[in-house]
């Protein structure tokens, strides 16, 4: 059996941990060894189990054979996971079984997929991405590193999402669309036209957020009056 710890003890650390249990439940080698996290609070909460056995920084004295990191925040689960990497850990990816997955799909290092989730053929995965519950991924799409597909998104075939980029709850992304690196599609919102790297996107269709220099469309000023009503 292969021992492993999940970096982090909040909700998102406790749904892989499921998943691990899940998948050790269907005769896979992994075994949930516990969790390492900077809040000891935690410790006091009933749903925590298996139980915090130290700090990030204690990876080192406790006994493992694999490392996923359980952040959903973007930018700190990219810094753990190149914190890691760069002390050799092994860091692997977590499936649960009730997932759909292309058998030619690739997928990397440290990236997690939730019950419900399907990806379709020809699709790239890249390492230490986040595709949640119930989310569904179409034929020929490329996620980069560090994403956070949420609950319920649906994204279309050859869409591409750039590293570090975040899809909120229940939202839609129309075939061959692009979302920049570091973005941010707000819930339920309705992709029709690429979104530019480190932006913000909300509604129905999906619009950029007002304040950022590029919002300065006859569109965009007309979702300001939206919002303001």
């Amino acid at each position: 059996m292969m021992n492993v710890i999940i970096v982090g003890a909040g909700g998102q650390g406790r749904v892989i941990a499921d998943a691990i249990q899940c998948s050790s439940r269907n005769n896979s080698p992994l075994s949930l060894g516990g969790f390492l996290d900077d809040n000891p609070g935690l410790e006091t909460r009933e749903s925590t189990r298996p139980r915090i056995l130290g700090r990030i920084a204690d990876i080192h004295r406790v006994p493992h054979d694999a490392v996923v990191v359980g952040i959903g925040d973007n930018a700190t689960r990219r810094r753990l996971f190149v914190d890691l990497e760069a002390q050799g850990e092994n860091i692997i990816s977590i499936v649960h079984p009730d997932a759909v997955v292309a058998g030619d799909v690739l997928i990397g290092r440290g990236t997690v997929i939730f019950a419900g989730v399907v990806v379709n053929a020809g699709s790239f995965i890249g390492s230490n991405v986040i595709l949640n519950t119930g989310c569904t991924v179409d034929h020929n799409a490329k996620i980069e590193s560090h994403v956070h597909i949420c609950p319920g998104v649906h994204l279309a075939g050859g869409i591409t999402v750039g590293e570090g980029a975040f899809v909120g709850v229940g939202s839609a992304v129309i075939q061959n669309r692009t979302i920049g690196a570091w973005a941010i599609v707000g819930a339920g919102a309705v992709v029709i036209r690429d979104v530019m790297p480190r932006t913000t996107v909300v509604g129905v269709p999906a619009r950029m957020l007002p304040g950022h220099p590029r919002a300065n469309t006859q569109d965009d000023r007309d979702l300001v009056r939206e919002q303001q009503h």
